[in-house]
């Protein structure tokens, strides 16, 4: 499977909106707070028709650790 062209490149501050990471780390955040456990987390998209993407717990919470550092203003 492809991956997209910055998986490999850095996300700089000012890259993405700031607001959205910090909602999307505290979603994540709530979630693994309410839903303790090693499942697997399934994360659907905002808008209808998404499908749903089905990570591993710890990527999970390597994600909302991303969109935290995203949301400060930090580089990842």
């Amino acid at each position: 499977m492809a991956m997209p062209s910055q998986a490999g490149g850095k996300v700089r501050q000012g890259d993405r909106d700031a607001e959205l990471a910090q909602r999307a780390a505290r979603r994540i955040g709530e979630y693994l707070t309410t839903h303790p456990g090693a499942d697997p987390v399934t994360i659907n998209g905002e808008l209808a028709g998404d499908g749903a993407l089905v990570v591993p717990r710890e990527a999970a919470v390597l994600l909302a650790q991303v969109l935290g550092d995203l949301a400060s203003g930090g580089g990842v």
